[in-house]
């Protein structure tokens, strides 16, 4: 049995989305022991006020941001313009609207609690609700950037200075409403401020109407689905207010609050996984089945969550709340039983996302809202809270069978009914002998209850319901975290930086670290130490080695340049981040003979023609340029360790009396001690004078010769070397391999490719040049070695993108089986062997594991 696609991900996304949404709760009992359930109810009715402002304010925008940021994927300019105008459309609107109700905030009082008593409370709930706008657009940026950790430390931050806001304001000074209102306002400002100005550095300040056009005719119309939900899950509160009293709605609320806990501890981050992974399975030949399969994951999940809790629902309001609460516990297993329908609906999603017929998720919840009006309306008045919390069952039931009847019509989902039934039948059964015990006994009552909790994983486990292959998983598990706590396991984040540079062209290693007040001593930024720990944690729990072995099958493929034994000698030559250490080199080896399952390009080539099967945890090690040290000190290294390489080569570079044209290029602005470059061609005069004004010149110059070949290409250099007065590099100072070191690698069983005859970047020349550099180069190999070429790597020289659809085109025509691109992600089987994603690898030991374990799973980082 694989561990499904959602699975991959939980331990990574759960421990941060359980901390954001339990953190709130420690709130109850601050609350419950210095306010009343009449207050409390207010307090309910002004959150569930502002949430339905917060829809409106949001145009549906969030949903449609998401959406074009993926979609301008390889664009920045496009992705930084898509954020920077929707939050400052709804900064603009949302300002607007909120000063235009400040007047009307008497009104608003008496229309919600039918007096203007709490005139100032409406005030305060709305200024707080303007920056609530901009905390979620500014979180949501966080979260598509992939800023997981500065995205979970946000909300924890925001919730542990919730907490102490409210502990002095309400608890300790005996504000009450307007101390919970206060403490809402200070902690949502802070941090609305501080992640508007995050993003607003690192997006701009620009705006873009055509844009904001198009977000707009996205979202809006998902406005309508927002309403419904709101409708269900936070109708019943005014309903409550206006049949019964603000105590019935504070009680509610405390109730509401504890039985919703499976939805902060199985469905939320279950929904992070499985918005971006639905897809993916459901287009798998078995997609369908491991659909339902996932489903009944999910609901056995929740059924024991809420077993749980309905148990211990009584001893757990008695603890943390005042007499005057004690009887919310009895709404906590009817909610529970609510979000169990809803933990299916989520599922059922699929079916309308792989046939992109969305348009019934709006027929599926406009009746459910329906119902549960009517459910509302005939209960609450008879009922009250219990009313209230009923009408939630039947009104998420409903949602539930309408989606079921048009999803199962548009995509049919193999469920596992019978399974279901099974664990719906446990689930029950135990529960209504746990409610049968008494709780006047407090230790004898406990201890029976929390057994009958535990009794339904174990009557799963012994009574058949886990499958042998699902049994098989969790025994490797097991003995996963133990390996990897007695030490045998992937070893504990050590800080290894001996790379030349890093991303930012600065030097890794520790003699060219400049001091700086926020680097430890062994050169760590402190800031990252908490991502590091965190990372090392989930890859200590062997989840990610687990999850793996189980996954439907994904490949890694490597990507170096060149090897150093002394990455810092050629710092000037070599674009930053190409290079690595041999000591590096040879531990990521290692590291994936023993961890990994090590193939060839050959082999994924097979594997993604259907006709071979790869092991479970594959990768491939490929290298780009054909450098000397290729030959002299990685090959050596992969020869003993039994891994057989894939080495792209420009054709043009061996034994050419001159290195590469791009190190040539980065060697002269890294070197020359000129202060300004004259640019003849562009007629202007560029600065030199600090590191960046180097690198800008570099990339411009760059442009020129990527876009061109042969003597242009030489020519543009020529000229640009006289200009900045320096030596050309020799071919001594960056080697490129033999004809015979070629042979001599091809003949240890390495695979040779084309990368080139000159190294342009071939979506930018003409069709007949492209065609020559793809066609001609590995007419010249071929020659050379005696054997057929198979393989290409698109170069990656500058500019984006790297390859059109008319190269791609040309590599299949020239008989070439596969091409190696430099988008980043796992070879999953869907891919077209002419555009295979690879892993660039970084440039220290703790990175490359995550990066090789995450890709893995499906991840893209």
């Amino acid at each position: 049995m694989r561990l499904n696609q959602w699975a991959k991900h939980f331990v990574v996304y759960g421990l941060g989305v359980v901390l954001m949404n339990l953190l709130p709760a420690l709130m109850i009992p601050i609350y419950t022991y210095r306010i009343s359930p009449s207050i409390y109810g207010v307090v309910e009715l002004l959150n569930r006020s502002q949430d339905i402002l917060i829809l409106i304010l949001s145009f549906g925008l969030r949903s449609a941001v998401v959406t074009f940021y993926q979609m301008d994927q390889g664009n920045p300019k496009a992705q930084r313009t898509v954020y920077s105008t929707s939050m400052g459309f709804m900064a603009a609107v949302s300002l607007a609207v909120i000063l235009a109700l400040l007047p009307f905030s008497p009104w608003i009082s008496k229309l919600l609690f039918g007096s203007r008593e709490y005139n100032a409370a409406v005030v305060l709930i709305l200024v707080a609700t303007y920056f609530e706008v901009l905390f979620q657009s500014g979180v949501l940026y966080l979260q598509s950037e992939l800023r997981s950790v500065l995205y979970v430390s946000t909300y924890t931050a925001r919730s542990v200075l919730a907490i102490l806001l409210n502990l002095l304001l309400v608890f300790w000074w005996g504000w009450g409403l307007m101390g919970i209102l206060w403490a809402t306002l200070i902690h949502t400002s802070i941090f609305a401020i501080a992640v508007t100005a995050y993003m607003c550095r690192r997006t701009g300040l620009t705006f873009d109407r055509k844009i904001l056009g198009e977000l707009l005719v996205f979202g809006l119309p998902l406005m309508i689905g927002g309403f419904g939900g709101f409708i269900l899950n936070n109708g019943d509160r005014f309903f409550l207010e206006a049949f019964r009293s603000s105590s019935e709605v504070g009680l509610y609320g405390v109730g509401y609050r504890l039985g919703t806990v499976a939805l902060a501890l199985v469905i939320q981050p279950f929904l992070k996984i499985w918005s971006v992974t639905m897809v993916d399975i459901s287009r798998r030949p078995d997609g369908r089945t491991e659909l339902g399969r996932i489903a009944t994951y999910l609901l056995a999940a929740c059924i024991f969550t809420t077993l749980a809790l309905s148990l211990l629902g009584p001893y757990l309001v008695e603890w943390i709340t005042e007499r005057s609460y004690w009887q919310a516990f009895r709404t906590i297993p009817v909610i529970g039983l609510a979000y169990i329908f809803f933990a299916w609906t989520i599922v059922m999603d699929a079916s309308f996302y792989v046939t992109k017929k969305t348009i019934y998720k709006l027929y599926d919840i406009g009746l459910a809202s329906v119902v549960i009006l009517l459910l509302y309306w005939w209960l609450i008045p008879r009922y009250g809270m219990m009313g209230a919390a009923w009408a939630t069952v039947g009104g998420f039931a409903s949602y539930a069978g309408f989606k079921a009847f048009f999803a199962q019509r548009v995509f049919r989902i193999q469920y596992e009914l019978g399974r279901i039934v099974t664990v719906s039948v446990i689930g029950f059964l135990l529960y209504e002998a746990g409610a049968h015990v008494a709780t006047r006994l407090v230790i004898p009552g406990l201890a029976m209850r929390v057994g009958l909790t535990l009794a339904f994983p174990t009557v799963l486990w012994v009574g058949g319901f886990i499958t042998p292959e699902e049994r098989r998983s969790l025994v490797e598990y097991g003995q996963s975290l133990r390996t990897t706590y007695l030490g045998s396991a992937i070893a504990a984040f050590q800080v290894n930086t001996p790379s030349v540079t890093n991303g930012n062209g600065h030097s890794n290693s520790p003699s060219h670290n400049p001091a700086h007040p926020l680097m430890s001593p062994n050169g760590v930024n402190n800031g990252e130490r908490g991502k590091l720990w965190v990372k090392s944690i989930i890859m200590k729990s062997g989840a990610l080695t687990l999850a793996s072995h189980l996954a439907k099958r994904k490949i890694v493929v490597l990507y170096y340049h060149s090897i150093q034994d002394d990455p810092g000698r050629c710092a000037k030559i070599f674009v930053p981040g190409i290079v690595h250490s041999s000591r590096l080199f040879q531990q990521q080896m290692e590291f994936v003979a023993k961890r990994f399952d090590p193939v060839t390009m050959d082999d994924v080539v097979r594997f993604l023609r259907g006709e071979a099967e790869l092991p479970s945890r594959p990768v491939a090690v490929t290298f780009d340029d054909g450098y000397a040290d290729n030959f002299e000190i990685a090959a050596p290294i992969l020869n003993r360790l039994g891994i057989r390489g894939l080495f792209n080569i420009v054709v043009g570079s061996i034994e050419s009396p001159r290195p590469p044209w791009f190190c040539r290029l980065h060697y002269a602005f890294m070197t020359t001690r000129m202060q300004s470059w004259v640019d003849s061609a562009a007629q202007c005069t560029r600065s030199l004078v600090a590191p960046g004004d180097r690198t800008i010149a570099f990339r411009l110059a760059s442009q020129r010769c990527a876009t061109s070949v042969d003597e242009a290409q030489a020519g543009i250099i020529s000229t640009i070397e006289q200009e900045l007065e320096v030596e050309p590099l020799t071919i001594k100072d960056c080697p490129m391999m033999t004809w015979d070191q070629v042979r001599a690698l091809r003949t240890a069983g390495h695979m040779i490719g084309s990368h080139s005859l000159t190294h342009p970047n071939l979506a930018y020349v003409d069709e007949s040049i492209q065609w020559r550099e793809i066609s001609e180069s590995r007419t010249q190999l071929e020659n050379q070695l005696g054997a057929t070429v198979t393989h290409f790597s698109y170069p990656n020289p500058i500019m984006y993108p790297n390859f059109s659809s008319r190269t791609v085109e040309s590599t299949r025509r020239a008989g070439y089986a596969m091409a190696s691109t430099m988008m980043t992600g796992p070879v999953r089987t869907s891919h077209d062997p002419h555009l295979i994603p690879r892993v660039p690898a970084p440039s220290d030991m703790d990175q490359f594991i995550w990066y090789a374990e995450n890709t893995l799973l499906g991840r893209r980082l």
